[in-house]
C-alpha cells in the first residue's frame, strides 16, 4: 500500500526531533481480499481468521499469545517449573482482558472488572519501530497482566489497536504540539482517566490523551523541556537503543567507486561533473510516460507495466511494484555543458524534518541538490521509500538522508543495494552550536538561515532513543483508592521494558520478508511471535509477584473466616489478660522484698 508516512527528524545538538507536517497518512485498509468462493484467510494469515466485508479479519482478536503458544515448539522451550511456563500457562488458560474498544458483549475478550486496573493508553506515533514496541506491550499488558491497554494514534479516523478486526495498521500523528498536548489530556483526567475524554477512535470532538510513548528520537525539543518542567511527563529515559542518521548511499554505488563512501570523494569542483553524471533525478510514473516512453506506456516496456490510474492518484509514485520499476534521468540539471553549476541528485526530507544537508553540501564545496516538490527540496516520507527501491530495482545511484534503525534500511541490508552511510565530517560542540535555524517550510528564508556558517557542516551525532511518560502515572497507581488498581503493574513495566537494537533488527528483518499483508497483519504476527519467542526476557521486567490472580471473600459465604477471627480475638484477650496478671504478681514481688 501506498502511505504518506511520516518519520523521526533531526533536531541540534544531541537527537533527532519529531517535529512533522500537519497532514498525515491516509488510513491503511487490510490488504487480504477474499468471497464467499475465495477464502485464503486462514491460509495466508492465521487460524480463526474469517472472511467478513470482503477482507479477511483479524485471527488475533481474542488475544495472539493464545494462538502461537499452544505450538509444539513452545510446549518444548518452555518446560514446566520456570517463570515463562508460568507465563505460557496462564496466556493459555485466561481470555485478554477487555479495553474501552471493545463492545461491552465482545466475545473476544474478559470483561475488566470495578475493582480491576486501570486502562493504560499508549502512543505509538507513525513509524514502525515504534508501533512495534506499542503492540508488543499492549499485549504483553492486555494478555499477561490483566491491564485494559490502548493505542493512542491522536488522529480522530485512525486506529492502531493490535485487536483491531479490520487488522488496521494506521500511521497517526507525530506533532510535537500535539502529541504532548495528549500527555497533558491525561496528566489533567481524573486518576489519569484517558476514558473520561472519548470512547474509542472516531467520536466527535476527539480529545488525544496518552501516558506513554515507547520511542522517541527527541531529547532537546522545548516542547518536552517545558512539559517536563511543569511536571506534565517524566525526566524522558533509555530504551536502550541507539539512533543515527545522515547521509546514505547505494552499496553497489561505493563498490563501483569508493570514494563515494567519504565526504572529500564529493569535494570540489573536479567532481561536479562526477557527481551530475552519476546521480540523476527521480521521474514520476507519470513524467516517465509522457516524457520517455515512446507510446505514452500505451505498451509494456521493461520500465512500465502500463500507464498510471485514469484517477491520478498513481501519477506521482516513484516505483510500484510489478507495475513501475521507476526511472532515473539526466535533467539539464545534470547537464555541465548547458549548465555551469549543474549538480548531481540528493534526496533530502521534506521540510517539516530537521535537516542540514544545504549547510553540509554548501560549506564542503559538494555540488549535490535536493529536488523534491515542497518548498525545501525535499520529498515525503513514502516518495523516498520508493526512490531508495527505484534505485535497487533499476541499480541507479541514489544518495540521500536517511536513519536506523528502520524498516527500509533493514530490508536492504545484505544486499547489493545496502544502504552504506557516508562519513561526514566529524559532529563537534562548536559545530553543533553553529547549526541553521531549522524552519525549512519558510519559502522566506535568507542565504544564510538556509546555509548558515561553514562551522555547522559536520554530521549529524548518534543518539540515544527515548521513551517518555506522563508525570503522575506512577502516583495515580498508588493512590488509587481501589485497592487492586494500585496494585497495577503498568507504570514499572512500561518504565524497564527495552528493546535491543538487535530485537528491532530482528523484528523488521522478519516483517519485511513476510510480504503477505505488511502493512496489516504482518507487523502484528511479528510482534507476538517476538513476545512469544522471548517469554523468559519478559519475565525480566515483569515486577515481582506479579502476573497475581485476585480472589474475594465476603463474611456471609465464608464461615471458616468468620470463626478464624472470633479465634485470633480471643487469643488476644487471654494474651492481654495474661499480661496484666503477670505484671500485678511482679508488682507484688517487688513491693515485698522493699520490705
Amino acid at each position: 500500500p501506498h502511505t504518506n508516512r511520516k518519520m523521526p527528524s533531526f533536531h541540534v545538538p544531541t537527537a533527532f526531533v519529531l517535529l512533522l507536517l500537519a497532514s498525515t497518512s491516509p488510513k491503511v485498509n487490510a490488504a487480504v481480499p477474499c468471497n464467499s468462493t475465495h477464502n485464503p484467510c486462514e491460509e495466508l494469515l492465521w487460524k480463526g481468521s474469517q472472511c467478513k466485508h470482503g477482507y479477511c479479519t483479524n485471527p488475533f482478536q481474542g488475544g495472539c499469545l493464545t494462538s502461537l503458544l499452544r505450538e509444539e515448539e513452545y510446549a518444548e522451550k518452555y518446560g514446566s517449573g520456570s517463570s515463562a511456563s508460568t507465563l505460557r500457562h496462564r496466556a493459555l488458560s485466561l481470555q485478554r482482558v477487555c479495553n474501552s474498544e471493545d463492545s461491552k458483549l465482545s466475545p473476544f475478550c474478559q470483561p475488566n472488572a470495578d475493582s480491576g486496573y486501570s486502562e493504560v493508553r499508549i502512543f505509538p506515533q507513525n513509524w514502525e519501530t515504534s508501533i512495534a514496541a506499542s503492540w508488543i506491550l499492549q499485549i504483553i499488558l492486555s494478555e499477561l497482566l490483566d491491564v485494559p491497554t490502548t493505542l493512542e494514534t491522536g488522529i480522530a479516523d485512525k486506529n492502531n489497536n493490535f485487536y483491531s478486526e479490520e487488522n488496521r495498521m494506521d500511521y497517526g500523528n507525530s506533532d510535537a504540539a500535539d502529541k504532548y498536548a495528549s500527555f497533558q489530556n491525561a496528566f489533567d483526567a481524573e486518576g489519569g482517566d484517558c476514558r473520561m475524554y472519548k470512547s474509542g477512535n472516531g467520536e466527535v470532538g476527539y480529545v488525544p490523551c496518552a501516558h506513554s510513548l515507547p520511542e522517541t528520537w527527541n531529547s532537546m525539543e522545548q516542547i518536552l523541556f517545558d512539559k517536563q518542567k511543569m511536571g506534565v511527563v517524566e525526566k524522558p529515559s533509555s530504551t536502550g537503543v541507539i539512533g543515527i542518521n545522515g547521509w546514505f548511499i547505494t552499496k553497489f554505488s561505493v563498490d563501483g567507486d569508493n570514494s563515494l563512501g567519504y565526504y572529500f570523494g564529493y569535494q570540489g569542483n573536479q567532481t561536479r561533473q562526477k557527481l551530475a553524471e552519476r546521480f540523476k533525478r527521480p521521474t514520476t510514473w507519470k513524467d516517465y510516460c509522457s516524457l520517455i516512453s515512446t507510446n505514452n506506456c500505451s505498451a509494456t516496456d521493461e520500465v512500465a507495466d502500463r500507464a498510471p490510474a485514469e484517477d491520478g492518484s498513481e501519477d506521482g509514485r516513484y516505483f510500484v511494484d510489478g507495475s513501475y520499476t521507476g526511472h532515473f534521468r539526466a535533467t539539464d540539471k545534470n547537464n555541465c555543458t548547458k549548465t555551469k553549476e549543474c549538480t548531481g541528485h540528493f534526496m533530502d526530507y521534506p521540510c517539516g524534518w530537521k535537516s542540514y544537508f544545504k549547510q553540509q553540501a554548501y560549506h564542503l564545496g559538494i555540488a549535490l541538490e535536493s529536488n523534491g516538490n515542497d518548498v525545501s527540496g525535499g520529498y515525503a516520507y513514502s516518495e523516498m521509500v520508493e526512490i531508495w527501491k527505484a534505485a535497487n530495482a533499476t541499480k541507479s545511484d541514489v544518495i540521500g538522508q536517511w536513519w536506523k534503525p528502520e524498516a527500509t534500511f533493514n530490508s536492504f541490508v545484505g544486499t547489493e543495494s545496502e544502504l552504506i552511510m557516508v562519513t561526514l565530517p566529524a559532529a563537534t560542540a562548536a559545530c553543533i552550536e553553529a547549526r541553521t535555524n531549522n524552519d525549512r517550510c519558510d519559502g522566506d528564508r535568507s542565504f544564510s538561515e538556509k546555509y548558515g556558517d561553514k562551522e555547522g557542516a559536520c554530521a549529524e551525532q548518534p543518539t540515544g532513543l527515548l521513551r517518555v511518560v506522563v508525570g503522575n502515572m506512577q502516583s495515580n497507581i498508588e493512590h488509587n483508592k481501589n485497592p487492586k488498581a494500585a496494585m497495577s503493574p503498568a507504570y514499572d513495566l512500561i518504565n524497564s521494558f527495552q528493546l535491543t537494537e538487535l530485537h528491532l533488527d530482528q523484528i523488521l528483518l522478519t516483517w519485511s520478508s513476510r510480504g503477505i499483508d505488511p502493512y496489516n497483519f504482518d507487523m502484528r504476527f511479528v510482534a507476538c511471535k517476538w513476545v512469544a519467542d522471548n517469554l523468559e526476557d519478559i519475565t525480566k521486567f515483569i515486577p515481582q509477584s506479579h502476573p497475581r490472580t485476585f480472589t474475594e471473600s465476603s463474611f456471609q459465604t465464608a464461615p471458616i473466616s468468620i470463626s478464624a477471627m472470633v479465634i485470633s480475638a480471643l487469643a488476644i484477650i487471654v494474651t492481654v489478660a495474661a499480661a496484666f496478671v503477670m505484671s500485678e504478681i511482679s508488682t507484688f514481688q517487688s513491693v515485698s522484698l522493699m520490705r
